[in-house]
């Protein structure tokens, strides 16, 4: 650490390994161990989705406290909790930034979107990692928080009242009510892809970096021979309609002489018994496996065990570390024409 500077750097992600679920959340462990190694100060601030409290993480500081809302916010008594839960972590991130020289704001869905307009100190450099559509969709909507005092009121008597509830929440609870701006400071994007996409939707994005992802080459090391034996498909990921598991399934109709094994959490039970009936209607069900999600590092040897991966999204992503990870191990890999 002789010839830099020891930073101290705050990340805010909505969810950290091993409570994580896919990619993004992996690869901002793998930033922060890395910065770490190098000699800075890291703290990780994330949600308390799977554990809560303050944890070690190969020297990086976690920090597992902020309220975490997966659903919506509706009614007044769920509006009333979401205020003080989030002035808490208003609180709690000016805490934990106040002597930061950079804030860096990872895939935040799920976490209040006042955070993002939460001022650092004088000096601290912010940055925004995007390598999903959350800060797209922030910039449209406002997210959860900046939604609701953008709602109009109705009567003249409410109005006044949220105008009221505005002024109090700023003052005396010290939480932001106007939204900042989209970005808030400087993003970078792991896929020219995704960058494309939030210019075309009008995000002031235009000089944004372009840092693309990589991995451990010493977790994944190149396998040359297969299995033996009937073909294994392996499809890794959440189990969603948008990841394209379906139509998987109906392939699996043309390919008598193969297997399929999904393994992955299940995002939505309704799209599973779906896919399932699919299987079933397709004659095909024997022949598949559903397997629950694993550690990442049991990853390499999922690829290493499988004749392809498929990657079936229907919708753009980013460049998906997981396709890297196939490749580092010599697992062919299929893929939708699609962005990222």
């Amino acid at each position: 650490m002789s010839a830099e500077r020891r930073l101290s750097v705050v990340l805010v992600i909505a969810r950290y390994p091993p409570h994580h679920a896919g990619g993004y959340e992996l690869r901002c462990r793998d930033v922060a161990r890395e910065l770490a190694r190098r000699g800075h100060a890291v703290t990780v601030l994330t949600s308390r989705v799977g554990a809560r409290g303050v944890e070690d993480d190969g020297g990086v500081r976690v920090v597992r406290q902020l309220h975490h809302h997966a659903q919506g916010i509706d009614g007044r008594a769920e509006t009333l909790g979401f205020l003080f839960s989030t002035a808490s972590d208003c609180r709690r991130l000016r805490r934990e930034s106040k002597n930061a020289d950079v804030v860096a704001y990872w895939h935040q869905q799920g976490l209040t979107s006042a955070l993002l307009a939460v001022k650092p100190r004088r000096g601290c450099g912010i940055l925004c990692d995007v390598s999903s559509d959350w800060l797209r969709e922030l910039a449209g909507s406002g997210g959860n928080w900046f939604r609701i005092w953008e709602k109009p009121a109705g009567t003249a008597a409410k109005r006044a009242a949220k105008s009221v509830l505005r002024v109090l929440t700023g003052l005396l609870l010290r939480v932001p009510v106007r939204r900042p701006p989209f970005p808030p400071g400087r993003a970078y994007f792991t896929s020219e892809d995704n960058k494309r996409a939030y210019v075309a939707a009008g995000v002031d994005v235009l000089d944004a970096a372009l840092i693309r992802s990589g991995i451990d080459l010493g977790l994944f090391r190149y396998v040359d021979a297969r299995p033996a034996g009937v073909a294994q498909i392996l499809f890794l990921g959440r189990i969603k309609r948008r990841k394209g598991l379906h139509t998987l399934v109906l392939a699996l109709g043309d390919v008598p002489n193969a297997r399929l094994r999904a393994v992955g959490p299940v995002e939505e039970e309704d799209y599973l018994a779906e896919v399932a009936e699919l299987a079933r209607a397709a004659r095909v069900m024997d022949r598949m496996e559903f397997g629950a999600p694993v550690a990442h590092s049991e990853v390499a040897s999922l690829l290493a065990g499988a004749h392809v991966l498929v990657f079936a999204s229907e919708e753009p992503e980013a460049f998906s570390r997981l396709v890297l990870e196939a490749f580092a191990v010599g697992t062919p890999v299929i893929g939708t024409p699609i962005g990222g």
